[in-house]
């Protein structure tokens, strides 16, 4: 496996679990913050004004994560198969197709297979550079996440906020602080 690769990166951060950002809630919840995307936690902008909160926050989490024009892995997910077949970012934008795999014992149903495409590429962070993919997230059009393999940081956003995967409990307490109003009041963080 080439040093230079996705899966390469990957498996070194983090063995042999999926690249999907919901799996990554097996990280010690200690490591681990979620923001909403909008206020009072609602899930879906209706105006261009409520896209615009959500890109701000992506920008402004992601670039606590990311210093500007460090190189990181886009990673962007689909799923094959009948039920979903798409690839339409990843496609558009040509991004290459590192994997293909059954993540259904991982999410918990083993009877039904699931097979997803994991296409990824190295870019370069710049707050605002990945609105398209950010916003397309936000409408749940597209899946996907950011990860640095030399800090071992995944920013992935969902349809409904930000779920951050730190490596210390020090650098979730002083992000939470920063962006407090941004937290969800859930207990769990959720």
């Amino acid at each position: 496996m080439e040093s230079n690769s996705f899966q390469f990166d990957w498996e070194k951060a983090f063995g042999s679990s999926p690249p999907v950002g919901f799996i990554l809630g097996e990280v010690p919840k200690k490591f681990w913050v979620r923001f909403h995307a909008l206020p009072k936690s609602k899930r879906y902008a209706e105006t261009k004004e409520e896209t615009a909160v959500i890109l701000h926050r992506a920008n402004c989490l992601a670039s606590e994560m990311f210093s500007e024009n460090s190189e990181i892995w886009l990673s962007v997910m689909g799923r094959g198969g009948d039920s979903f077949p798409r690839e339409y970012y990843a496609e558009a934008k040509q991004i290459p197709l590192v994997s293909n795999r059954d993540i259904n014992g991982e999410i918990g149903n083993p009877e039904e297979a699931c097979f997803v495409n994991f296409h990824a590429e190295k870019v370069r962070w710049q707050s605002g550079k990945l609105d398209e993919i950010f916003e397309l997230i936000a409408d749940d059009q597209e899946r996907g996440f950011l990860f640095a393999p030399d800090t071992r940081f995944v920013f992935a956003p969902y349809d409904g906020g930000f779920d951050m995967f730190w490596t210390s409990a020090t650098q979730v307490a002083q992000v939470k602080a920063k962006y407090k109003s941004w937290l969800s009041s859930h207990p769990e963080g959720l």
